[in-house]
């Protein structure tokens, strides 16, 4: 088995490794300064907003825009379930009435008399963000995040294939097979 090593990669031992654990979006910060953590403690969690749907709920009642209000029978920042009738028209004497359901589990988000249109945003995603090294919380980012800082051995490398990963760390000599105790290994 061949070796390579690209000039400008590091291998230290012994170093001092700081990580910055960052939310995409504002969040909860759910450590305390100083504290010490484990790689797959959760240190910090937020909800990204689930996507939106548009209702021309004005086109499905045959009405005009400016009535879109008048026949919604949820009202803003309510939530709804999919099939629940979310507007009805007032029809011809009471007779002859259209209604509206909603095309999803969700909240409605806004309700316009100039568009006729109504917008119902899916449940938000839960994110949560690890330690990804088990140190101390030397630093909190307000409802941002956090930094970790650990002792260890630093090795810098070029390949990535996937996402974040956690494990331990197995030396396994060539031509050998790799077996059940490998697994969750890097």
């Amino acid at each position: 088995m061949s070796k390579s090593y690209t000039p400008g990669l590091k291998i230290i031992e012994r170093a001092q490794i700081s990580k910055d654990r960052i939310l995409p979006l504002s969040g909860k910060v759910h450590v305390n300064k100083n504290e010490q953590v484990k790689s797959d403690c959760i240190v910090a969690s937020t909800d990204i907003p689930g996507n939106v749907q548009m209702v021309n709920i004005a086109n499905q009642l045959n009405i005009d825009p400016d009535q879109t209000n008048s026949c919604m029978i949820v009202k803003e920042g309510e939530d709804v379930k999919k099939g629940q009738i979310i507007a009805k028209s007032k029809g011809l004497f009471g007779l002859f009435q259209s209604e509206v359901k909603s095309p999803l589990d969700g909240k409605i988000g806004n309700i316009s008399d100039i568009t006729g249109q109504t917008i119902i945003s899916e449940p938000p995603l839960p994110i949560e963000i690890d330690a990804y090294l088990s140190g101390s919380v030397t630093n909190i980012i307000n409802n941002e995040g956090v930094q970790i800082t650990a002792r260890g051995t630093f090795i810098q490398g070029i390949i990535g294939i996937g996402g974040e990963k956690q494990g331990m760390l197995k030396y396994i000599k060539e031509d050998v097979e790799l077996t059940d105790d490998c697994k969750d290994s890097i």
